[in-house]
């Protein structure tokens, strides 16, 4: 059976990740964050990606800071050798597959 669910650019990123959310259970909030980084381009955590987050869901810095450190937390961001904070490249390519294909199965 297929469903179909029509989003627009805009939300296609916060669609795929509320509806992959059963397996990673992030906050609505989380989701926002994650979903803006992408709409934006932004797959390594800067400075200005850190501005457009605030302005964008209007948050303070520390607000933000707190959930980068919870998706840190959850494996969501990866911080690399660099030191600098990276999207973590397994949902980065669920995310921009923009197709998801769930499969169940069932123990008797």
């Amino acid at each position: 059976m297929e469903y179909k669910i029509k989003v627009n650019k805009y939300s296609i990123y916060k669609a795929i990740l509320t509806i992959a959310n059963f397996s990673l259970k992030l906050s609505p909030m989380e989701i926002d964050i994650l979903a803006t980084l992408f709409k934006y381009g932004f797959y390594t955590i800067t400075a200005e990606a850190r501005d457009i987050l605030r302005k964008a869901l209007d948050k303070d810095q520390y607000s933000i800071n707190n959930y980068i450190k919870r998706l840190k937390e959850k494996n969501m961001l990866l911080e690399g050798e660099d030191k600098e904070i990276h999207i973590n490249p397994s949902l980065k390519q669920i995310v921009e597959s923009n197709e998801i294909t769930f499969k169940f199965d069932t123990d008797n």
